[in-house]
């Protein structure tokens, strides 16, 4: 069992790696941009919904995310942000220590407060609604709901 619990924590953080890395890549900016605040956001809600939530299979966590970026970034996940790192530390910590009924957005949950609408940028005037913009995956609708 120990070992099993080893092996996800290194498969999660190995995921966490390679979203971030993929959504710095994707970025033409030097600094923060929604795909890099997209991506932390998601890596927390996922890997919490697909590890000690099991809402889903832990190795659907990779899935989860990458079918929230694009709800999360809108037309262009490249575009600077106006939020801050404290504002998604502060989210993912909440992430942490919400229980697994506030992060089930399958059965009604909504996220932290500290959450919505918490990855913000001047893509938001154009964006949408995001509870319009959501699809029917959990990673679509944690995306909808953490992009402002």
């Amino acid at each position: 069992m120990v070992a099993g619990v080893a092996k996800s924590r290194r498969l999660l953080r190995w995921l966490w790696l390679a979203a971030a890395a993929g959504a710095i890549g994707c970025g033409g900016s030097s600094g923060p941009n929604r795909g890099t605040q997209c991506s932390q956001v998601l890596n927390a809600v996922c890997a919490r919904l697909g590890g000690d939530c099991m809402l889903f299979p832990s190795n659907q966590i990779a899935s989860c995310v990458q079918s929230g970026i694009p709800s999360c970034c809108g037309t262009d996940c490249s575009v600077s942000v106006l939020s801050t790192q404290a504002d998604i530390d502060a989210c993912v910590n909440d992430v942490r220590a919400a229980t697994c009924a506030v992060l089930d957005v399958t059965a009604g949950g909504t996220l932290p407060t500290s959450c919505q609408g918490v990855v913000r940028s001047a893509l938001t005037s154009a964006a949408s609604s995001p509870l319009q913009s959501a699809g029917p995956s959990p990673g679509a609708r944690i995306g909808g709901l953490v992009s402002e």
